[in-house]
């Protein structure tokens, strides 16, 4: 039986009411209790929330390209349930942050954009707005039913999750009509809903490891919390290359299993590339680095650069191209 979790919050002060509906809790995602299917990695997350990052619902998807339906935002009624079908009418709305359908609409986009942050805390300003083929409403004329002796119907939409993948979506909708006007709805008008998708391997881990710079004493990272975020599918980035944050590691998760202490891992491939995506390194197939330093020499000097789904950890060992010699980087990521 399909497990559903129902979560209503406050979008705007005026009093908006949306409730987003998933699968899993992010405690079943991340504990592996739900959506993760036996010898299968290619799963996606998409997280559906309100005006901050307080409150989100997971839902796991296969990347393989299907279109997805999903009941986005609830249409209640506070009057009671209806005692014949109702149809409620709405439209989508598209606007831009330069070119907004209405001053109505911009403000609030404005007003609830100040208040999103991304997993670190960093304000989210990078927007991106579906287009007519990425999201398609999937009620019939834009028309919500709630049917005789319920008092909920969903504004649904069909999209493809691998279309959304590491990035933050902006779509909003405006109720136009009711057919029965006795009836109360807890929704107003306008209301704005932040979405984004990202892969399984997309969340916050603990790092320990270190960068070697020939001449120099090597440099710790010590219980250091990291957000690897979502590339694509199967890729996620490490912002840092030991402690030097200019240069990032792009992990690709392969699904070519290896076996490290007795448990089926996955290689990864590990590429450092600086800030604008040019490829900087490669990653060791050998392990080096200082075995004096934590975290402590691999048991085989060939266990590095896998993913291990049990414990969710990263092992990498990684260089980049220097004038003064190349720089090493040996680091394990748990994810919390």
């Amino acid at each position: 039986m399909k497990k559903i979790f129902y979560k209503i919050f406050p979008i705007l002060t005026v009093a908006l009411l949306t409730t987003l509906t998933g699968c899993l809790n992010d405690s079943d995602y991340d504990n592996g209790i739900n959506g993760i299917k036996s010898g299968v990695q290619n799963f996606v997350e998409i997280h559906l929330t309100s005006g901050n990052n307080s409150n989100v619902i997971n839902e796991a998807y296969d990347v393989a390209a299907t279109v997805q339906t999903e009941e986005v935002v609830p249409i209640v009624l506070t009057s009671g349930p209806a005692t014949s079908d109702l149809t409620i009418d709405f439209i989508q709305l598209t606007p831009t942050k330069t070119d907004p359908l209405s001053p109505t609409y911009s403000a609030l986009l404005d007003s609830m954009v100040n208040n999103w942050h991304d997993a670190a805390g960093k304000k989210i300003d990078n927007l991106n707005y579906p287009t007519a083929t990425q999201l398609v409403i999937a009620n019939e004329n834009n028309k919500v039913v709630i049917p005789k002796g319920s008092s909920v119907g969903y504004i649904k939409i069909n999209i493809n999750p691998t279309d959304f993948l590491g990035k933050t979506w902006v779509i909003g909708f405006k109720i136009t009509g009711v057919s029965d006007s006795k009836y109360t709805l807890s929704n107003l008008t306008t209301g704005i809903i932040k979405f984004n998708i990202k892969n399984q391997y997309d969340a916050d881990y603990l790092c320990n490891g270190y960068r070697i710079r020939p001449g120099n004493p090597t440099e710790a990272v010590t219980d250091e919390i990291r957000r690897l975020s979502t590339i694509n599918a199967t890729t996620v980035q490490d912002p840092k290359f030991g402690n030097y944050s200019s240069y990032h590691v792009n992990v690709e998760v392969t699904t070519t299993p290896m076996i490290v202490g007795g448990v089926t891992c996955y290689k990864v491939n590990a590429t450092p590339v600086d800030d604008t995506g040019a490829v900087k390194g490669a990653m060791f197939t050998t392990w080096t680095g200082d075995a004096t330093a934590d975290p402590a020499p691999p048991t085989n000097p060939t266990d590095i650069n896998y993913y291990n789904p049990v414990t969710k950890t990263f092992v990498l060992n990684c260089y980049y191209f220097s004038g003064a010699g190349n720089r090493i980087m040996y680091e394990v990521l748990v994810r919390q």
